[in-house]
Order: C-alpha cells, then structure tokens, then sequence
C-alpha cells in the first residue's frame, strides 16, 4: 500500500483532485484512512499522482498526440521548410499550468499563451 502519509505531504492537493474525479470523493477526510489507502493505491499510472510517483510530466496520451502532430507537421510541411516541434513545449506547458491559477483570468491568459504558441 502506498504510504497515505507522504502522498498527503507532498502531493495533497493531486490526490484531492485524483479522488474527486474518480471516486466521486469531495471530503477525503470522512473515508477512514486504511480505505483512503486502498482507493489512492488503486488510482491508473495516468492519474495525477501516478503521474508525479512515476516522474512523469504529462500523461502518455498527451505526449502521443503532440508526436503525432509534430510527424504530421513535417510531413506536410512547405518543402525547406521544418516546422517548429510543439511536443517540447507541451509538455513544458503541463508542467506550468498544473500548479493552477487563483481566478479565471490568469487562467485563461495562460490559455492564450498555449494556443499562439501552437497556432503561431
């Protein structure tokens, strides 16, 4: 079993939100701590802290799609010229944005700034 204690020290605010979305748990203080053990240990490699346990920035299937977009980019490229990979800083994006924003408005300015360096 994973030990509860250090996943709460470090990595509370994840497993408050790993909880929620796949248990449905908003009070993780009214499960009893053996069954909070269980239920974090039982969380997929993908979760948000499966994620930060394993060393992982962004989930499998984010770092698959943005390869598939950079393959996709030179393929279709105007000859000589070789597009700008966007795998690297997607993933340097998740890193930033996954420690969150205190209002909408900082979130969505960091939106922005993901979707121009994308887009161009």
């Amino acid at each position: 079993m994973i030990a509860l204690a250090g996943i709460l020290a470090e990595y509370k605010t994840e497993m408050i939100c790993d909880l929620a979305e796949t248990y449905q748990i908003y009070d993780y203080k009214r499960v009893p701590a053996r069954m909070l053990g269980t239920l974090v240990s039982g969380l997929r490699e993908e979760s948000r802290i499966g994620r930060k346990l394993s060393g992982r920035k962004a989930s499998t299937e984010a770092v698959l799609l943005a390869n598939i977009i950079d393959l996709l980019s030179v393929v279709f490229a105007d000859k000589g010229k070789k597009p700008e990979p966007i795998a690297k800083l997607f993933i340097e994006e998740v890193n930033t944005a996954s420690k969150g924003f205190d209002t909408p408005e900082e979130f969505e300015k960091a939106r922005e700034r993901i979707i121009r360096k994308v887009v161009g």
